[in-house]
């Protein structure tokens, strides 16, 4: 990822890696994770720390030279991308996940995968936008052909992300679930 900084009225999108202090990027970020994650209430704080480390924490220890974090002039993150440059479908560590597996064909076409958390008080911004933007350069640059995200195919971020440039790909059942597959070529 490259050091430059890309300004978005007043929001800076910046490598992780850029930061002097990972550990509070890792607070932050953690802050927007939960305030926007579809699941809130757990019945354990270890539930809870799977459901970080199955969404959040693998991509940033596996993939931190792709994440980016959005910040504002004062300095705060209010929003930010995690994502892996390889087809995570393919890698064990992902293996649990399901929809992977039944989107594998799919994966393989669009290998690139991302999830992009925008701070509430901060979204319709463009700040999400920006993010998905940088991260797609960043992908075209190293040669990596196609990204996608799966979302439910109900989900009011099926729009953001079309506006983002990622077109619906395929729809199916996972796990009782309607989802979607969105993707974009690079």
């Amino acid at each position: 990822m490259t050091s430059r900084r890309e300004a978005i009225g007043g929001v800076r999108v910046l490598p992780f890696g850029a930061a002097s202090d990972l550990a509070r990027v890792d607070q932050e970020v953690e802050a927007i994770f939960f305030a926007t994650a579809a699941r809130r209430v757990f019945a354990s704080v270890g539930e809870r720390e799977q459901f970080r480390h199955c969404w959040l924490d693998r991509y940033v220890y596996r993939y931190l030279c792709e994440c980016l974090v959005a910040r504002a002039d004062d300095g705060s993150a209010v929003g930010y991308l995690v994502g892996a440059n390889e087809d995570v479908a393919s890698v064990p560590a992902f293996g649990e996940i399901a929809y992977f597996r039944v989107f594998a064909k799919e994966c393989a076409a669009y290998p690139a995968h991302l999830h992009v958390n925008v701070k509430p008080g901060w979204q319709g911004r463009g700040i999400g936008r920006r993010l998905v933007e940088a991260f797609c350069a960043h992908l075209e640059r190293q040669g990596v052909p196609a990204v996608h995200v799966v979302t439910a195919a109900d989900a009011a971020n099926v729009s953001f992300y079309e506006r983002a440039g990622l077109a619906p790909v395929r729809r199916r059942r996972v796990e009782g679930k309607l989802l979607m597959m969105l993707g974009r070529r690079l």
